[in-house]
């Protein structure tokens, strides 16, 4: 499997210096997504499941509940939608 490019996004280091100055006044000021990649919506943390089931086994005939409470992964997830969504305006400019 080819590795995807991992180069640098940025033009400049100043360029990611004013990235890294915007990210983190977005996630200081508590500032969810709330765009076409990430809608308002989807951080309600309410409206996850805390596990999934899932079939394994050669036939699939056994199920494995695979446990995730959503304030395990929901933080993580805040702070990767919020980078995303900060570079993506940025490159914009």
């Amino acid at each position: 499997v080819p590795v995807p490019n991992n180069s640098n996004p940025f033009a400049s280091p100043e360029a990611e210096i004013i990235f890294r100055r915007a990210l983190a006044d977005v996630q200081s000021a508590g500032l969810k997504p709330d765009n076409v990649f990430f809608p308002a919506s989807q951080w309600v943390i309410d409206t996850y499941e805390t596990h999934e089931d899932i079939s394994v086994g050669f036939q699939k005939t056994k199920s494995l509940t695979i446990h995730l409470p959503p304030e395990m992964w929901m933080p993580r997830a805040l702070d990767w939608a919020q980078g995303l969504s900060v570079l993506h305006y940025l490159l914009e400019l």
